[in-house]
């Protein structure tokens, strides 16, 4: 009975997010001649504004909202009413602690299609197009319920919530439908229990440019009172997100979020849903950076040095050549053999750019001079000063 609680309740929340947006905002008037009319009307269409730039902050990066700030203004803020589904007023009249406004605290349900539909004519959802194919497997435990994705076979609350703000985003799924078909108990514990190279190599079969992985808990706290008395349940996620090619971790985030309630599990769906909301949208943006990111283009190259008299010489003339030249990424030692070594090098320059560098730059502790180079070669000949 306790899963099936569960169950409907992760379902009506997915079903209640599908296509909208839910926001809380605060919205304030300032009150001029005692007129609180008008400085409610204010605070009001102030809230509806707020909700709409937030909104917009589930699309679009900080940096694209200020590129595009002009923009957004005149063609998505001006008709911030027209993207409202639903509105909840919470609270509002004028607060001690700001005595000359009004404030309404709401929440607001925003209809993402129409407002990404408007984005997206603006140009300014091109980005997507780019964006990573994710896998998305996190352990959850509501209370004292685990969510085995081999027993139920579909996604529990907190995946439902993070594929939420990914598909928003313009993220691309894998086959969840066959994922959770081939899913086994095995399979799903190397996931919980962090075995990165595992769970890489399973994700892989699918597809996936990125797995996030990560745990949702929540859990009551216990609160002296009577039988019956509210209780708070408080969540925890926590969120990794990798690269399969490479394993790496680019991204992370970790939040919490608490609920009053009566029933521990209906306040345990509700607190793991903002927190995994919450931490999805922290995890987004690291995504992203890192798989835009251009990897700059490296070319190999040896280097020949003659006149170095000892393993000091080395040390001193690697520090100093590396702080007066540009674009060496790396720079390993290949011999030393009386006063001649030989260096690898990854530079992301030219040798020809390399000279002209060394020409311009004058080591602090060496006068250098140029014997040859190639395309894929220099020869230098140094004299300690």
């Amino acid at each position: 009975m306790r899963l099936t609680i569960i169950l409907l309740v992760s379902i009506l929340v997915s079903l209640a997010n599908a296509g909208q947006i839910e926001i809380e905002v605060i919205g304030r008037g300032a009150i001029a001649d005692t007129d609180t009319i008008k400085a409610r009307n204010l605070a009001f269409e102030k809230a509806l504004t707020e909700a709409v730039e937030k909104a917009v902050e589930r699309f679009l990066s900080e940096k694209d909202i200020a590129d595009n700030k002009q923009s957004l203004e005149q063609k998505i803020y001006t008709k911030a009413g027209g993207y409202i589904k639903s509105l909840d007023i919470i609270d509002e009249g004028v607060k001690s602690d700001l005595p000359g406004n009004y404030s309404i605290t709401m929440k607001a349900a925003l209809i993402a299609d129409k407002l990404e539909h408007d984005l997206a004519t603006l140009g300014l959802l091109n980005f997507r197009a780019n964006l990573p194919r994710v896998l998305v497997l996190v352990q959850e435990k509501n209370v004292d319920a685990v969510h085995w994705h081999y027993q139920a076979k579909n996604l529990n609350n907190a995946e439902n919530i993070i594929w939420n703000v990914l598909g928003i985003k313009g993220f691309k799924a894998v086959d969840q439908i066959g994922l959770m078909e081939n899913l086994t108990a095995d399979i799903e514990k190397t996931f919980y229990a962090d075995d990165v190279s595992q769970a890489i190599s399973f994700a892989s079969g699918y597809d996936a440019d990125i797995v996030i992985a990560g745990k949702a808990i929540s859990r009551p706290i216990a609160a002296a009172g009577a039988p019956g008395d509210s209780l708070t349940v408080q969540a925890m996620v926590t969120l990794k997100a990798y690269r399969t090619t490479t394993g790496e971790e680019i991204a992370g985030s970790s939040t919490s979020s608490s609920t009053i309630t009566k029933s521990e599990l209906a306040g345990g769906a509700i607190a793991l849903t903002k927190a995994a909301e919450e931490a999805a949208l922290k995890l987004v943006p690291g995504i992203i950076d890192n798989w835009t990111k251009v990897e700059e283009t490296t070319i190999p190259i040896t280097m020949f040095i003659n006149g170095l008299k000892s393993l000091e010489d080395l040390i001193t003339f690697k520090h100093e050549f590396m702080d007066k030249v540009s674009g060496i990424k790396t720079f390993e030692r290949r011999t030393f053999s009386g006063s001649a070594a030989a260096y690898d090098l990854n530079i992301t320059t030219t040798i020809p750019e390399i000279v002209a560098e060394l020409s311009k730059n004058e080591l602090k502790s060496f006068d250098v001079q140029v014997r040859s180079q190639s395309n894929n070669s220099i020869e230098l000949k140094v004299k300690l000063r």
